[in-house]
């Protein structure tokens, strides 16, 4: 494209097409800037090949001897896309602005989904990533690290797009949060309740209830086994990892699921995560 310029307080701006040539150059050129961070690098390389990225008016600063000082991850990702990217630029702003660049607070993805009019924005945000890091995942697998960091606004609309059934559970869980808050996070009881729902909505909706209440649990119910590691976790000092929760939430409606009752629940490494029925993917080999 044809880059037109406007000036400015003597700054000048274009609208240019850049290619992984040009952000190759431009970082070459750059001076001191803050530590790349690779999880972010990646968020907005997904974005660029899944074409979910949106100019949004944020410009790449140059200082009046044409080093780049503002721009470094959304120039490597271009390069990690391989992809050339429409952008503004804005040319000759001084670099004592670079101190009080990205100093406002970033919009969260709840903030991202509560502008869009969605209800209870942040456990949505919280159950939607769940959902992703399971879709990413291998069959009894749940990928963890910096994963959750590389989800970007855009991949988690697409996310809901796809499920738009987890808002019903998040109502589910808001219903009985006094009771359920004291055992586990709201995020992994919505989305537990909405991956069991995929095979049995009533059977998934009597888990959690029994699950909040703790009413008519026999000996041997996982619900109940469930219960009680969770309360015990609770009250520990050192608390279960909320990949450890889930995988034993998810054991314990496995056995439910099917009327199997329990001597204990425990979840260990080595078993791999729990797989919801309705999943037919293959595992990989062990």
């Amino acid at each position: 494209m044809t880059a037109v310029a406007t000036q400015r307080d003597g700054r000048t701006f274009k609208t240019e097409m850049i290619t992984p040539e040009m952000a190759r150059g431009m970082l070459a050129s750059q001076g001191l800037n803050r530590r790349l961070d690779k999880f972010h690098v990646r968020r907005l390389a997904e974005d660029i090949i899944e074409g979910r990225w949106i100019p949004n008016g944020d410009t790449l600063k140059t200082d009046p001897d044409g080093t780049v000082w503002d721009g470094q991850h959304r120039l490597a990702a271009i390069i990690a896309a391989d992809r050339a990217v429409e952008m503004d630029v804005a040319y000759d702003v001084p670099r004592a602005a670079q101190t009080v660049t990205d100093t406002n607070k970033p919009r969260s993805a709840g903030d991202a989904l509560a502008l869009l009019g969605y209800e209870n924005s942040v456990r949505l945000a919280a159950v939607l990533r769940w959902v992703a890091i399971y879709e990413r995942s291998e069959p009894g697998q749940m990928i963890g690290g910096g994963l959750g960091h590389i989800i970007s606004h855009g991949a988690l609309l697409e996310v809901l797009d796809r499920h738009p059934g987890v808002k019903k559970s998040i109502d589910l869980i808001t219903v009985n949060r006094k009771d359920l808050r004291p055992l586990l996070p709201e995020a992994t009881a919505a989305f537990v309740h909405y991956m069991a729902g995929r095979s049995s909505k009533p059977k998934a909706d009597e888990f959690i209830d029994s699950l909040a209440t703790g009413i008519g649990l026999t000996k041997g119910s996982p619900v109940r086994h469930l219960r009680r590691v969770l309360t015990s976790n609770a009250s520990a000092q050192r608390k279960l990892h909320r990949y450890h929760v889930y995988a034993l939430t998810a054991k314990a409606w496995l056995a439910f699921e099917v009327g199997k009752e329990m001597g204990q629940l425990k979840w260990l490494d080595s078993e791999g995560f729990p797989v919801f029925r309705f999943d037919k993917r293959p595992r990989p080999p062990k």
